[in-house]
């Protein structure tokens, strides 16, 4: 049950890389329409108001040329050459700046024009009010009304048409100029400004749109590759290793493609060396028992007329169908991946006794059996039994083979130290001792060497040489070697016969 649950809150592909895009592609319109119209709105305003700057600094000269302090001329004469001096300054501004004089009482002087007076009165009513607020609201603090020429204001007429304002008082006293206001229209701008952004959410929504119709397709093209896959690995689960016939688009499923085929191909062999292991063991079986059972017919029914050398033949097969049993069980422990108790071993005990095993074997063979070791302490981590056996097997592999000497080496194997190392001096020798010391045990013969066809495969289980027992030897000390952190290796020598190197 609990199984079951777990299985219906997997995620596809489609729901792990489609349902996350999918909403990020849908939220990126909006955020980019806000993003779009907020940066829009700012630089809009800004630009408003560097012209709104622009053109007071073009009237401010002006305005200190006419009105200067020892001119005779009559005030409203003044007014008016300022007013025909300001006119083309304001038409040639960029975008719709537009310029406003009050007088006293808040009077507008400029524009002169009486049609253009009645047009712009509901703005000019909006800043007389702005104004005689921010004068009464001085007037009660006892502080002059200053409005600065770097504060912008934004003003709503009447008409509900909003302005942005710069409005300042004029530097030069006099009644008939009081405030300067340069301003301009907003609607214009805020409705460019929310058209774009419309157009900017349109955009983004399409190609939201076309890019999750995208994602869809690649999703459907991954979900069907892997799906592939998955029809291809049950296919080889149900025993079928030929290799996969489909292609890949997609790199990842090319490479699990190509795992799958090396596994396939892995267990085929696997499946082959099983069947031929079945089939030797079979065979190694069949012999001794019907050897075992002809014999003890033949004494049931008195055909043997010496039962008791019937009844060693039937000891002897037994015993041989014992050791065929035990190194059966030792290598399946072996293969499943059985840890030993190492512990510190001295190679001359173990060799001592590997030995005294294997002399009776070398004498009936005619071998003799020699040993190479300095006479010194080899200890090496180990579990003895295994390492016995381990000895057992290369000696008795080698005194079958052997034409007249088998030969037992001990060495000690150092890693040659590089010149910074010899440039640290004695510590780091010390230091690295142990990381670069080990001891490789041979067991050397003299015979013809390993075949070519046969030097790959001598480890394999069930692989027997010319003169080979069972074929579980060779194959349960490699396995035996590795449990104990050790490695076997085989080769021939060049003077001829073969070399098994045990190296720690």
């Amino acid at each position: 049950m609990k199984r079951n649950k777990q299985e219906q809150h997997k995620k596809t592909i489609g729901k792990v890389i489609l349902t996350p895009s999918i909403l990020i592609l849908l939220i990126f319109p909006l955020v980019a329409c806000g993003i779009f119209y907020t940066t829009a709105h700012q630089y809009a305003t800004r630009e408003a108001k560097d012209r709104l700057m622009e053109l007071r600094e073009a009237v401010l000269p002006e305005m200190e040329n006419v009105f200067q302090a020892d001119s005779t001329e009559e005030p409203r004469v003044l007014v008016g050459r300022f007013v025909r001096q300001v006119a083309p300054i304001t038409r040639r501004m960029e975008g719709d700046t537009r310029l406003m004089i009050f007088a006293a009482e808040n009077r507008v002087v400029y524009p002169r024009d009486e049609e253009e007076r009645a047009y712009v009165k509901p703005v000019s009513d909006a800043f007389s009010a702005y104004i005689a607020a921010y004068e009464n609201e001085a007037a009660l603090s006892d502080n002059a009304y200053d409005q600065t020429s770097s504060e912008t204001i934004r003003i709503k007429a009447e008409n509900n048409e909003e302005f942005l304002a710069s409005i300042y008082p004029s530097p030069i006293t006099s009644l008939q100029i009081r405030y300067i206001i340069t301003y301009c229209p907003v609607a214009e701008m805020d409705a460019w400004i929310r058209t774009a952004s419309l157009l900017v959410l349109f955009i983004s929504l399409v190609s939201a749109i076309v890019l999750i119709g995208l994602l869809r397709s690649t999703a459907r093209t991954m979900t069907g590759q892997f799906e592939a896959l998955a029809m291809e690995a049950e296919r080889i689960g149900n025993g079928d290793f030929s290799p996969i016939e489909k292609t890949f688009d997609i790199e990842e499923a090319s490479t699990v493609e190509k795992a799958m085929n090396c596994m396939a191909e892995a267990l085929r062999v696997t499946r082959e060396s099983e069947q031929k292991f079945y089939q030797n063991v079979s065979h190694d079986l069949r012999t001794p028992l019907m050897s075992i059972g002809g014999y003890a017919q033949g004494i049931e029914t008195g055909v043997m007329k010496d039962p008791v050398q019937a009844a060693h033949i039937i000891s002897e097969e037994s015993a041989r169908l014992t050791r065929y049993v035990s190194d059966l069980l030792t290598l399946s422990r072996l293969e499943s991946g059985e840890k030993f108790h190492l512990e510190k071993v001295d190679l001359a005990d173990v060799i001592e006794e590997s030995f005294e095993h294997m002399n009776g074997l070398a004498l009936h063979h005619g071998v003799e059996l020699k040993i190479d070791m300095p006479s010194h302490e080899w200890i090496v981590e180990a579990d003895p039994q295994q390492l016995v056996r381990i000895l057992d097997n290369l000696l008795s592999n080698a005194v079958r083979y052997a034409h007249s000497r088998v030969l037992l080496q001990v060495e000690e194997r150092r890693r040659e130290s590089t010149e910074t190392e010899e440039a640290h001096g004695s510590w780091m020798e010390e230091r690295l001792r142990s990381e670069n010391r080990g001891i490789d045990l041979r067991v050397l013969d003299d015979g013809d060497g390993i075949s070519e066809q046969d030097l790959p495969h001598i480890f394999e289980r069930s692989y027997k040489g010319a003169k080979g027992g069972f074929g579980f030897g060779l194959a349960i000390a490699s396995h035996a070697a590795r449990s104990m952190n050790a490695t076997l290796r085989a080769e021939n020598r060049a003077e001829g016969g073969a070399c098994f190197t045990l190296s720690f």
